[in-house]
Order: structure tokens, then C-alpha cells, then sequence
């Protein structure tokens, strides 16, 4: 590889042979490999806040909604965690989704990283403040996470707060913060030293992290559009992808409904959302039968609709 000029990696090709010498005749060379792979399991689930005997306790409700599979032996409703997770209070949960997103987060951030999704970069900070909490902060602070803070104090200012969210494993994701600043965060993630990502959907373009779950503070777009159902797969595609043996390769999809009208819209989102995506393998299977090919993922994958649901 230290001689070639030119490097160029497809999933699907019959003819890479070919094409390496109709691009070289002289001098080409192609490499063919296969991998065994199969797709992660998921649990697509509702957090629902479940009010505790005591004044201002509570719990977190999983209220399972789908799987990737049916022999994925889930609870209908699993109650998870400890009562008040990151200290905050029945009041607290029960009229915000970003805040049950985040105890939500704080209750699956034990099988590794997680991610919270929110709606506008605005909304980004309150959520991830609330994982300011003393259980929280890191021990031994990396000398990466030193240099990164030096950097962000260097280019935003001593009192930007990303630089003390480090300090408890939690990152923040989003199109206002730099490009330099969101590559540094992306590749924390990646190294496995955060906790937990507060993000935009712009996490979604392209960035494959390796994270235990995903938990959606808000379904929508800024506007108040619903998220289409091709967004909300790949998203929670990342789900699973820790590729930790001790957590193995479930990954848990958790929508916030903080109350029971929001738990409502949920339900039909995320029957919309599986819907979507069965109608839309079966009409590209029953077109792809109809012109008479074999179905061969190489000579479709080509195609949008393909390309989008592989």
C-alpha cells in the first residue's frame, strides 16, 4: 500500500478486477475479503417515570414497544435503577422529557456509553448539566480529557462549559460548537472515555460510535416535525455497537414519555416508525421479484432504497 496512488473500497463489486485494469493497465492489483457479520439486537422501549412512596421519589419504567427479534425475551414494563437517579425528584421528571432522558441515561450508562438525543443545540446544556452530580465525576482524569479542556479554554474561553462536563464523563454534540471541538468529542466517544453524549441529530451524519444505547429526549426536529422513520432507524442502529463482551450486543432504544399524552404520541411514533420500515423492505422485494432478477444485494444495493435500509 505505501506505493499506491489511489485506494478505492466498495462493498459490492463483481468486477473489481476490471476496474483496476481499466484504471491501470500496467500496474493494479485488486483485494477481495468477506465478512461475517450479523446485525445488533434492540429493545425499542418507552421510559416512563413511575412515582416512589416517599415524597419526591421515583423510578424509571422501560415499557418495551419492539425488538429486533421475538426470541429477545424482554419484560413488557422492567423497572430499572435506583429511586431518584441523579438526585432529581418526581416534579422534576414528570414535566420534562429532557430530565427523564437524562436519569433514563444515567440508569443504562452502567453497560457503557450512552447517547441523549435532543431536539435544538440550545437544549443541549440543560440535559447534560444534570449529569453534574458527584457520583459522576471521574476519578483519574485521562491526560486526553486534560488536553482537550486546555483546548477548548484556549479557543471558547475559560467558563465554557463543556470544559467542566468532561470532568464528569459527559460530552455535548451539536452544528454550533466547531468542527475541531466536535471531532475531539467524537473521538472520546470512540475511545470509550464518556460516559454520556448529549447530541443533535446531526450525531447521526455519518458517525458510527461504539455505544450501548440510545435515549431520545425529544422525537422531533426543531420545528416540531416528526423524525422520519429512516433517521429514527439509523440512529438507533447505533444501539449495541459497544462491542464489549461483558455488556454483549443488546441495545436498548429508549423514548422519554414524561406523562401519559406523551406516552401516547410515542407509541404511535414508534409504530409508525416499524411500519415504515417492514413496507419498505417488502416493496422493494415484491419490485425486485417482479422484474425478474435474482435478489442479489451486489446488484442492488446501487438503488436508494436499498442503500438506505442496508
Amino acid at each position: 500500500m505505501r506505493y499506491a496512488q489511489f485506494l478505492l473500497l466498495t462493498p459490492f463489486i463483481h468486477n473489481a478486477a476490471e476496474i483496476a485494469r481499466w484504471l491501470s493497465p500496467d500496474s493494479n492489483k485488486n483485494i477481495e475479503f468477506g465478512v461475517d457479520w450479523s446485525p445488533n439486537d434492540r429493545v425499542i422501549a418507552i421510559a416512563r417515570p413511575v412515582r416512589g412512596e416517599k415524597l419526591g421519589d421515583f423510578g424509571v419504567r422501560l415499557v418495551t414497544q419492539h425488538t429486533t427479534r421475538n426470541t429477545i425475551s424482554v419484560p413488557e414494563a422492567l423497572d430499572i435503577g435506583k429511586p431518584r437517579p441523579l438526585g432529581l425528584s418526581w416534579s422534576d421528571v414528570s414535566g420534562s422529557p429532557g430530565k427523564l432522558a437524562a436519569a433514563t441515561a444515567q440508569i443504562l450508562q452502567r453497560r457503557g456509553t450512552v447517547i441523549v438525543l435532543v431536539d435544538q443545540p440550545r437544549n443541549s446544556w440543560g440535559v447534560a448539566a444534570a449529569f453534574k452530580v458527584e457520583e459522576n465525576r471521574v476519578a483519574a482524569e485521562s491526560a486526553d480529557v486534560a488536553h482537550i479542556q486546555r483546548f477548548l479554554a484556549d479557543e471558547m474561553g475559560q467558563d465554557f462549559p463543556l470544559a467542566s462536563l468532561l470532568e464528569y464523563g459527559v460530552g455535548v454534540h451539536h452544528a454550533g460548537l466547531s468542527e475541531d471541538t466536535r471531532t475531539l468529542i467524537e473521538w472520546l466517544t470512540e475511545q470509550g472515555q464518556l460516559k454520556a453524549l448529549v447530541a443533535t441529530t446531526t450525531i447521526a451524519q455519518g458517525v458510527n460510535f461504539p455505544v450501548s444505547g440510545v435515549v431520545f429526549a425529544s422525537h422531533k426536529y426543531p420545528y416540531g416535525q416528526d423524525m422520519p422513520p429512516e433517521d429514527f432507524w439509523n440512529i438507533a442502529g447505533r444501539a449495541g455497537r459497544a462491542g464489549r463482551v461483558d455488556q454483549g450486543d443488546l441495545g436498548i432504544v429508549a423514548l422519554a414519555g414524561h406523562d401519559d399524552g406523551k406516552a401516547k404520541q410515542l407509541e404511535k411514533f414508534i409504530g409508525r416508525a416499524v411500519g415504515a420500515l417492514n413496507l419498505t423492505l417488502i416493496d422493494m422485494v415484491q419490485r425486485a421479484a417482479a422484474s425478474g432478477s435474482l435478489l442479489k444485494l451486489e446488484t442492488l444495493s446501487w438503488q436508494p432504497g436499498w442503500s438506505s435500509f442496508l
